[in-house]
């Protein structure tokens, strides 16, 4: 049976409008010597095409393996930012980065069924049995950037970094990997708006492991991974932002910790939600500002739908779905994150986990109304000597005051004494000290 991206994305290729988009960007980028992009197609490419074409042209075409693109790629000038763009298909191999920059991406990041439809499974090597499929050493930087596939092995390890290696692993879901969903030694890996769930079981070394180096882990939702630890760090250095750790379990079912903190690691969280706070830590964590501890109210987490919970909607395949409880987790991330991808009505507030601040976030609940004494007093706006009044809403956060009105002139970027207004139908003004 033929699925149906199968059938959207045989040939000819090039007449996909998000291929085409890409094909045209490519060339005016690379006409001005700053982007060089090869093209992967796991069904109709071949190793020995260029990859630098979509259709099949005597030697051109793309390649068929991911290696063989980045391979190609690494031979780019310096000064070229080298892309790899990866069609949906079953990808099992083995993927080494090479020593230098390059973007990876699969054709559409930001479509939940491209993502699920681009799967790197991994391949073993000669210094492991095992599975992995993705593997970063040595001069790998934060400018080498992998988005929008799922890695799922199925019997053996996600991703590795090691030797100083320090990529962006951004907008991936992570599954299904039993020996762990990241392992890394001695190296600074930053995983942003990943999911990683259904990994295990991986009891002893946890499910994302860092040894020595730094990880950081921005917007993400790790849950449903059976490891007596969703995060083990070993003499390492931990940031959590914006994430969401939850439900890690031993394979007997017991539950697990969400970071532990072993040697002389340390580890700094804010804006999370970490099950059990302090009773799901242990080492040297600072459980800082804007954590909580209570339950995210994921959507299915058991299929690894992790959109969360929203009486005002969430997002579906097939719509916006009204549930009969919301989330905490919404509208609860760091103030100072972007918000602007997030669909209106938004909190003016980005949401935890791997869907906050993308188009695919919660709505918060209705916001209730407030008593006419409510108000809040803003003289000297920027652009007009006038004083207003505001009637406002206190909502929950540290101190996090958030006033609207109906707008009725044409205002843009304005400011009053430090407070950010934003001029799209209600204007919400953000204090963190009235």
């Amino acid at each position: 049976m033929t699925m149906a991206w199968e059938q959207s994305w045989r040939r000819p290729l090039v007449c996909h409008p998000v291929l085409a988009g890409l094909t045209v960007f490519s060339l005016l980028l690379g006409a001005v010597g700053q982007e060089v992009t090869t093209y992967v197609d796991g069904l109709g490419g071949s190793d020995h095409f260029d990859g630098l074409s979509l259709d099949v042209v005597g030697e051109q075409g793309p390649k068929r393996t991911i290696q063989a693109a980045l391979d190609a790629a690494a031979a780019a000038p310096p000064e070229v930012t080298p892309h790899v763009v990866v069609l949906p298909g079953l990808y099992a191999e083995r993927v080494c980065f090479p020593p230098r920059d390059v973007i990876l991406n699969s054709a559409d990041p930001d479509d939940p069924e491209i993502v699920a439809a681009t799967c790197l499974a991994g391949a073993a090597g000669a210094d492991s049995p095992f599975p992995l499929a993705l593997l970063f050493s040595g001069a790998t930087g934060p400018g080498t950037i992998v988005r929008g596939f799922t890695v799922r092995t199925g019997t053996g390890r996600a991703i590795e970094c090691r030797d100083g290696a320090a990529p962006t692993l951004s907008g991936n879901v992570i599954c299904a990997n039993p020996a762990g969903a990241l392992l890394s030694i001695d190296s600074r890996p930053t995983l942003t708006a990943c999911v990683v769930y259904g990994n295990g079981p991986v009891d002893a070394a946890g499910t994302v492991c860092c040894i020595g180096g730094e990880l950081r882990l921005l917007g993400c939702t790790l849950t449903g991974n059976v490891s007596a630890t969703s995060v083990t760090c070993q003499d390492s250095r931990l940031t959590v932002r914006n994430a969401i750790l939850w439900d890690a379990r031993t394979a007997s079912g017991e539950p697990g910790l969400q970071i532990d903190c072993r040697g002389g690691s340390v580890a700094h969280v804010t804006y999370s939600c970490i099950a059990g706070a302090h009773r799901g830590v242990a080492g040297q964590v600072s459980l800082g500002q804007g954590v909580m501890g209570v339950d995210p109210q994921f959507a299915d987490p058991a299929s690894g739908d992790v959109h969360l919970r929203s009486q005002g909607g969430r997002w579906t395949a097939t719509g916006w779905l009204a549930d009969a409880s919301t989330s905490p987790c919404i509208d609860a991330a760091d103030p100072e994150s972007d918000v602007a991808a997030e669909p209106e009505p938004h909190g003016g507030c980005a949401n935890l986990g791997a869907y906050g601040g993308t188009a695919q976030a919660s709505h918060p609940a209705a916001v209730p109304a407030v008593p006419a004494a409510a108000a809040l007093s803003v003289a000297r706006v920027a652009g007009s000597r006038a004083s207003v009044s505001l009637p406002a809403t206190l909502l929950r956060g540290a101190g996090r005051l958030i006033a609207a009105w109906p707008l009725n002139e044409n205002l843009n970027d304005l400011s009053a004494n430090g407070l950010h207004l934003r001029p799209e139908g209600h204007v919400r003004i953000t204090a963190g000290a009235l």
